[in-house]
């Protein structure tokens, strides 16, 4: 005798698991409906008989593709990666340098720039005519917006090709989501992780709060979900030098990848290098950053002893009159003296009277 809720439970498995073939693991064929084939649950009632359809099997393992970089340490294939960045700190000159350095690899990079204005799009043509990939911007074609490419995203996915190879670029991802609204940015995500399902690589381009966190460091726009539904979260730690040209690192934040941070110099005409130093171009780049945190107060202390030689006292009074705490001008004379090798050096220690410190200004 077969069960009630065996009865039950075969009813809701021909409702929901319809196969093309096959034959759950020690049921039988049932009626056949609409000329579909539609399977029953075992006799003996077994409640995890739906586990059948979802079984890991060879055939599954073969159609998986090995872990592809399409660009070394940075750039894992199919996987939903989130580049963060504050304003005019190379995020968009790397994007295109990283469409043009997959094309090599990928089967097509599709470019997508829905920040571009009028000046700048004539650049990013001849850009990606030049390195093969493709430019899409919204805002210069009739008919198309962030909301068709997602119908069009969708579409993809439900065709049920193969997407591995095709590479996808969002610039930017508060163009396609509201990164302040919980649920319209976790359905964003949902959609870009089925793409990356599909086998395509999704790159997304964003932005970070206007102020760091309290150690320094940047922080993605948008709810908590950005991180925790992306497979990977970088940084961009950026620093323009004399010349005009910039320093730009990645910072890790998030990982499911053997990746590595990297660091960039681009130019003044937007070349992009991969340093092969990059310790090194990470060190200065900390160092640079440091110097920022500390700009107000080397300023206030050259002040002072652009007017002459001054012991630490004196020093200490006069940043605190002009409004810089003790502690901190304290630290800044310590760090940035002639026994300092990590740091430049600012102004020179001499001993004085019972052994006072003098200061001294470094041309």
């Amino acid at each position: 005798m077969i069960s009630q809720r065996s009865l039950e439970l075969r009813g809701i498995i021909n409702q929901e698991l319809e196969y093309q073939g096959g034959i759950l693991s020690g049921g039988r064929k049932s009626k056949i409906h609409n000329n579909q084939p539609q399977w029953s649950i075992p006799d003996d009632d077994d409640p995890f008989a739906w586990t059948a359809r979802g079984k890991m099997t060879l055939e599954h393992r073969a159609k998986l593709k090995s872990p592809t970089w399409f660009y070394p340490n940075f750039i894992m294939a199919s996987n939903l990666i989130v580049i963060a960045a504050k304003p005019n700190s190379g995020k968009t000159t790397l994007a295109i340098h990283l469409a043009a350095e997959m094309v090599r690899k990928a089967k097509r990079v599709f470019y997508i720039n829905a920040d571009v204005g009028a000046s700048g799009i004539e650049f990013y043509q001849e850009h990606a005519d030049t390195y093969g990939y493709h430019l899409i911007a919204p805002d210069f074609v009739n008919g198309l917006t962030p909301t068709k490419i997602l119908v069009h995203f969708e579409s993809a996915v439900k065709s049920n090709q193969d997407l591995f190879g095709e590479v996808i670029i969002l610039d930017t991802l508060k163009k396609f989501a509201d990164m302040m609204n919980k649920a319209d940015l976790k359905d964003k995500l949902d959609r870009f992780r089925k793409l990356t399902a599909r086998g395509a690589t999704v790159i997304l381009l964003a932005h970070t709060n206007k102020n760091d966190n309290e150690n320094g460091e940047q922080v993605y726009e948008g709810t908590g979900d950005l991180r925790s539904e992306v497979d990977e979260l970088f940084y961009l730690e950026s620093n323009k030098r004399d010349d005009g040209s910039l320093i730009v690192t990645t910072r890790i934040d998030k990982s499911r990848s053997k990746v590595k941070e990297l660091s960039f110099l681009i130019n003044s005409e937007r070349e992009v290098t991969l340093s092969e130093d990059s310790q090194k171009l990470q060190e200065q780049l900390r160092i640079a950053k440091e110097i920022e945190t500390d700009k107000e107060a080397i300023d206030c202390l050259t002040s002072l002893l652009s007017q002459g030689d001054s012991n630490q006292k004196d020093l200490i009074d006069g940043c605190f009159h002009n409004g810089i705490p003790v502690r901190t001008a304290k630290r800044v004379l310590n760090k940035y003296n002639d026994n300092q090798r990590e740091l430049p050096t600012l102004w020179s220690i001499t001993q004085g009277d019972r052994k006072t410190k003098i200061y001294r200004l470094v041309s």
